[in-house]
């Protein structure tokens, strides 16, 4: 969340994801040995179903609130976008769906170059992290690599 505030030298909000990770491990580490202690045994479904019950209402409010604030204050197409991000992310499977589109959240707000081969915009789907399209993105990255610079991925 201190990413999200700006606040300078923390970028990318990796140690909020780590912390995250970090005590969520511990928490169900604890609660499957607390019932393995219980009954002997850990049962896998009871397991998901718990996990189930507890996340899917709040990931399903955030996600319609999301697509009606969507529709209410963005234009048609990009309501479409969001709608279409949407039952992605109802099927748990976002991440996904951003990788194959060429997301990068952390470049969400850097506006897309011109191609520099094509002269064209490109679109969502063919842009990469540095709002390339990808045929100009592929080849700078290409010389980079063989020039020892840091390529683009």
């Amino acid at each position: 969340m201190l990413y999200h505030a700006g606040v300078p030298r923390l970028t990318g909000g990796y140690v909020g994801v780590d912390v995250f990770f970090v005590l969520s491990g511990f928490l169900i580490t604890g609660l499957l040995l607390r019932e393995a202690t219980a009954t002997g045994t850990v049962s896998i479904s009871g397991f998901y179903a718990r996990r189930a019950r507890r996340i899917l209402p709040a990931s399903l409010l955030v996600i319609l609130a999301t697509v009606v604030a969507s529709v209410v204050l963005l234009n048609f197409v990009r309501a479409g976008q969001v709608l279409s991000d949407a039952r992605w992310a109802t099927a748990f499977m976002a991440n996904l769906h951003f990788a194959a589109t060429g997301t990068d959240y952390l470049q969400a707000d850097v506006p897309p170059r011109r191609c520099s081969t094509t002269g064209r915009w490109p679109s969502r789907s063919s842009s990469t992290s540095s709002g390339r399209c990808s045929c100009c993105s592929s080849r700078s990255s290409r010389r980079a690599a063989w020039s020892g610079a840091r390529s683009v991925w």
